[in-house]
């Protein structure tokens, strides 16, 4: 393995998650600018700026890896890696955070659970009927 492509995937992997976070501070609504408030949300949000940037860098990447010398990283792995994750937070997590984002905050954890539940199983037949 090429010990350049190794350190320059970790430190645009760290740049991107930076220059993510700046992102959703800059773009925050200002009811939800406390640290606290629905971080796992914003957490849900970093990831997923964070696989599309992902996903348009990676290919300049391969391209570079496969030209020298044959190549030390094996690409197919990242690129799985990175579309499976992607239709994770596309069938899962991002509808099902969305849910709970505009679940009311005096619910119970049952109701919420239900209402994730609810918002979930249209998203979910929609991409078995797709697929």
């Amino acid at each position: 393995m090429d010990i350049f492509f190794l350190i320059f995937i970790i430190l645009v992997t760290i740049a991107l998650l930076i220059c993510n976070i700046y992102i959703l501070a800059y773009y925050c609504h200002p009811d939800d600018n406390t640290f606290g408030s629905a971080l796992i949300c914003k957490l849900a949000v970093i990831i997923g700026m964070t696989l599309a940037w992902a996903q348009v860098l990676m290919l300049p990447l391969d391209v570079a890896n496969n030209r020298s010398f044959g190549g030390g990283i094996n690409m197919q792995i990242f690129w799985e890696i990175v579309y499976i994750s992607t239709a994770i937070m596309i069938i899962f997590i991002i509808p099902a955070l969305s849910a709970y984002y505009e679940s009311d905050p005096d619910d119970s954890f049952v109701r919420i659970y239900l209402l994730i539940l609810f918002f979930l199983f249209p998203h979910f037949i929609f991409y078995l009927i797709l697929v």
